[in-house]
């Protein structure tokens, strides 16, 4: 066998040691750390606010009805957008177009030129819109109503 020489480290030395394999297994661990997170990332594909919030649209067709105005005859042509729960929640709301769209029609011949006519007024029939297809499709179902096209003549 070889002859090893050992040699003794002064206090300094041995605490620079130390130091050095803290920081050393800190870093190793830090990057561990971060390889399984960019991993975890790849394999769903999603940032946690996607995973969270995972919602499906689902397009009704444009409506063109009279709107309730008595001094003078006026139409309204509205495509109306409805964010739902999930892809599933898509597939119910199909199957429920009719009663969903007899309830948008409803509401929407019940307003007049110059309650829609304002930004206001819009907002007040999205909000009546999301809760009528909240009570037909369900609460947890809807998450939001999108007006993708509005004209009154």
């Amino acid at each position: 066998m070889k002859n090893v020489k050992k040699t003794k480290l002064t206090g300094q030395q041995s605490m620079k040691l130390k130091v050095f394999l803290i920081m050393l297994w800190l870093l190793t661990m830090f990057l561990i750390n971060a390889c399984s997170s960019v991993s975890d990332g790849k394999q769903t594909g999603k940032t946690e606010e996607e995973k969270i919030r995972e919602t499906a649209m689902f397009q009704l067709e444009p409506f063109i009805v009279n709107i309730a105005d008595q001094a003078d005859s006026r139409f309204l042509k509205a495509c109306l957008c409805i964010e739902v729960a999930s892809p599933a929640a898509v597939e119910k709301a199909k199957a429920k177009t009719g009663v969903l769209r007899d309830a948008i029609i409803m509401i929407v011949t019940s307003k007049t030129y110059d309650s829609i006519s304002q930004p206001e007024g819009r907002a007040e029939l999205k909000e009546q819109v999301k809760m009528s297809a909240a009570q037909i499709l369900g609460e947890n179902f809807v998450h939001d109503v999108y007006i993708t096209d509005f004209i009154v003549q």
